[in-house]
C-alpha cells in the first residue's frame, strides 16, 4: 500500500513539473515575424507612410527578445534584449537600441533609439511598436502597425506638375502647379487645388474634403467621382473632382462653374509625389 502511495505521489509531482516546465513564457507568445506598415513623423513632416514592411521579435530568454526592423526609408533599428512584461496578451515590451540611418549625404549613421510596443502576437492586426529617435530631426518617431493601412496613406502627398484648363471648346496653355493630398479624419483625403487662371476664368485655391479611395491591387489607386460646391468669397463653385494614382503619379480631372457662370471650366492635372 505504502509503495502505491508513493507512486502516486510521484506520478503527480512528474506531470506537475512537466506541465510548469512547457508552459509557454512571454517571449515565446511574442517570437515572430510581423507584417505592416509605419508612420513616421518627426518637427518637419507628419505620418509619412511606408506600406509593406516587416519587423521581427526573436526569443532569447523567457521574458526578453531581440527586436529586428529594416526599412528601406529610414535604416535598420536593432533592439537587444528587449523586456517583455505580461501574463496575457496584450503584452508590453521595451528596450533600447540603435538605428544604423542613411544621411543627406548618403552616409550610414548610427543613432541611438528606445523602443515601447503593445504586442498581441504575429497574427495579431492589433500590435503596435513605437521606435523613438532623438537624434534625428530634433527628434523622429516610428510607429509601426499591423493592421490594415487606410487608402488614404498611399495617395497622400504633395504634387508636382501642371494645370491644362479649357472652357467651351477653348484651350489655354497649361500651367505649372502644386497639389496636395491629405488623409482626412474619416480616413478619406482632402485635396487641395491650386489658385488658376485671371479675370473670368480665375479659380481660387480650394479644398475639396473627403473624397473616398478605392483599390483592387494596391497599385492603381481611384479617387471616387465626388460631386463639388464650394463658396468662397461671395461665389459658389459647383461641380465634380475624380482622379487615379499609381507609381508616385497623379491624375486629377475636375470641372467647376464660378456662380452664374453658364459653362464649366474643365481641368487636368498631371503630377508625381
Amino acid at each position: 500500500m505504502r509503495n502505491i502511495k508513493f507512486l502516486a505521489i510521484l506520478a503527480v509531482v512528474t506531470l506537475f513539473a512537466f506541465t510548469s516546465c512547457n508552459k509557454e513564457k512571454p517571449a515565446d507568445k511574442v517570437d515572430g515575424a510581423y507584417k505592416g506598415y509605419t508612420l513616421a513623423s518627426s518637427n518637419f513632416f507628419s505620418e509619412m507612410f511606408d506600406a509593406d514592411q516587416s519587423l521581427t521579435l526573436t526569443k532569447v530568454a523567457e521574458n526578453t527578445v531581440d527586436v529586428n526592423y529594416s526599412s528601406s526609408t529610414w535604416g535598420t533599428f536593432t533592439v537587444s534584449g528587449a523586456v517583455v512584461e505580461g501574463k496575457e496578451a496584450p503584452f508590453t515590451l521595451s528596450g533600447n537600441g540603435s538605428v544604423k540611418m542613411p544621411s543627406m549625404q548618403g552616409e550610414m549613421k548610427e543613432y541611438a533609439c528606445s523602443l515601447t510596443a503593445t504586442v498581441y502576437g504575429a497574427n495579431s492586426d492589433k500590435n503596435v511598436f513605437t521606435f523613438n529617435v532623438p537624434g534625428v530631426m530634433g527628434g523622429t518617431k516610428m510607429v509601426f502597425y499591423t493592421d490594415a493601412p487606410s487608402l488614404a496613406y498611399y495617395v497622400a502627398g504633395n504634387y508636382d506638375g501642371t494645370v491644362a484648363y479649357g472652357v467651351g471648346g477653348t484651350d489655354y496653355d497649361p500651367v505649372d502647379a502644386t497639389v496636395k493630398l491629405t488623409k482626412s479624419e474619416s480616413g478619406k483625403v482632402n485635396i487641395a487645388l491650386p489658385e488658376i487662371g485671371s479675370g473670368q476664368m480665375s479659380i481660387p485655391a480650394l479644398e475639396i474634403n473627403d473624397v473616398e479611395v478605392t483599390t483592387t491591387d494596391n497599385v492603381v489607386f481611384t479617387l471616387v467621382e465626388k460631386e463639388v460646391s464650394l463658396t468662397v468669397g461671395s461665389v459658389t463653385y459647383a461641380g465634380k473632382v475624380s482622379g487615379t494614382y499609381t507609381n508616385d503619379n497623379l491624375t486629377l480631372n475636375y470641372s467647376l462653374k464660378p456662380g452664374a457662370m453658364p459653362m464649366y471650366i474643365n481641368f487636368v492635372f498631371t503630377g508625381k509625389k
